[in-house]
């Protein structure tokens, strides 16, 4: 039974040939060259990975040095570590070849397990409700991903003492990296079980003009365009886009202003948002959409461009305005200066399958995680045991409801019936 706190852990490495067994064949030669580094901080990274991070930076800024570098500066929460597992090519120079970024324990920062049976063993992808996407950092052009993908939980699973659980989330479930994930944990004997993570709906724009846009939402986000002239009979009104690194500043001023006047409450990480508005910015990537009544901000909408795509993060407005339909006027006002300005091929506002996205969206897909259980140990065992028992209760419940509605159409048959005879003509009985 494993109960030790990994929080003082150093930093290792493992070489893969050290711990690959004597049957994997040929497959020993093409690992040789492989070593498997572990770190506990961003900061611990080389600069020799600089190159690494440039090419997944391309991909999706929520794959980037600095989101996870912002994740770990403000969202790590009390007596949670950063576990890093790099796998890097040995020769002709050190080179990285595929990052792992974990927390220990699981089962924070939004993870599903979060709040049941964690143990200082497990390891959980690092990822918050803003994230867009999975910890595991693959560039798209790597042809070995299933081999790096094995050396990462084989070294994992060579940690003494051992890890009890991995849980990773927000996969599309589709994709070869979630197939990946699976048949290595599988290869390395843990029980694994995948399940629904979240849905995200979103927009695919790459063939729309605003127009086109437009045409296809209801009639209720139409008719808040209407709220636009029945402002302007009153006030002035205007609209704002703030995109760079100057209007930084002026940005978060006026986002945390609204805020305080909004239904949101205080954000649990007070520096996240400010902190993220600089790095964008700096980038080139922020989008801070802005509605002003009588020269004063009553709504704000921070989003962020990446890979031709733009991502809603946080919106705002005065509840003083909401007769005026603020939020619906600033969504129209940003979505087209994504679509006209920007050139978006695809736009989302987050996780979750919130019933005010289907006014805006009218796609959607699916965000799988994968916990992994480690049948070696003892809380791995209880693990397994318990997510089986959550997943029989809710098989159970459906049974259940599926009975007591049979039960409910035979009962209401027979009374039918009964209801029939009691109340037959005299002259028919």
């Amino acid at each position: 039974m494993s109960t030790a706190n990994f929080e003082y852990l150093p930093s290792y490495k493992y070489q893969i040939k050290d711990f690959i067994g004597q049957d994997h064949g040929n497959e020993n030669i093409q690992t040789e060259n492989l070593q498997v580094k572990v770190y506990n901080s961003i900061e611990e990274l080389p600069h020799e990975y600089d190159c690494f991070f440039q090419q997944i930076n391309a991909q999706n800024f929520f794959l980037s040095r600095l989101w996870f570098t912002h994740l770990e500066q403000n969202t790590l929460e009390k007596n949670t570590q950063l576990r890093l597992y790099a796998v890097e090519e040995i020769s002709p120079q050190p080179k990285l070849k595929a990052l792992l970024v974990t927390t220990t324990p699981a089962a924070q920062n939004g993870a599903r397990i979060r709040g049941w049976w964690v143990r200082p063993s497990s390891l959980g992808g690092f990822t918050n409700y803003l994230s867009q996407t999975h910890s595991l950092l693959i560039p798209e052009s790597e042809d070995n991903a299933e081999l790096l993908i094995k050396q990462l939980i084989e070294a994992i699973q060579q940690e003494k003492p051992r890890r009890s659980l991995i849980d990773l989330n927000l996969f599309d479930p589709d994709s070869k990296l979630f197939a990946h994930v699976i048949s290595a944990c599988t290869k390395s004997d843990m029980k694994v079980a995948s399940y629904f993570y979240a849905g995200n709906l979103y927009e695919d724009t790459s063939h729309l003009n605003f127009d086109d846009y437009l045409s296809k939402r209801s009639s209720r986000v139409k008719k808040s365009l209407k709220q636009v002239k029945r402002i302007e009979k009153k006030h002035s009104f205007r609209f704002e886009m703030m995109t760079e690194a100057k209007d930084a500043e002026r940005a978060i001023s006026i986002l945390d202003a609204v805020s305080k006047k909004s239904w949101k409450e205080e954000d649990y990480f007070k520096n996240f948002f400010p902190g993220l508005i600089r790095i964008c910015a700096a980038e080139g990537s922020m989008r801070v959409g802005v509605l002003y009544i009588d020269d004063i901000a009553v709504a704000a909408d921070f989003a962020i461009i990446t890979s031709h795509s733009a991502v809603g993060m946080k919106s705002v407005y005065d509840l003083e305005f909401s007769k005026y339909s603020l939020g619906s006027i600033l969504h129209l006002y940003t979505i087209k200066y994504f679509i006209e300005k920007d050139f978006v091929k695809s736009m989302n506002f987050g996780l979750f399958d919130d019933d005010y996205k289907k006014h805006w969206c009218s796609q959607r897909r699916e965000l799988w995680g994968i916990a992994a259980f480690n049948m070696n140990t003892f809380w791995g065992r209880c693990g397994y045991i318990c997510y089986s028992l959550i997943q029989m209760k809710g098989k159970l419940k459906l049974l259940l409801k599926s009975v007591i509605l049979k039960l409910s159409v035979i009962l209401n048959s027979i009374r039918t019936r009964s209801s029939k005879v009691r109340f037959r003509p005299a002259h028919e009985k």
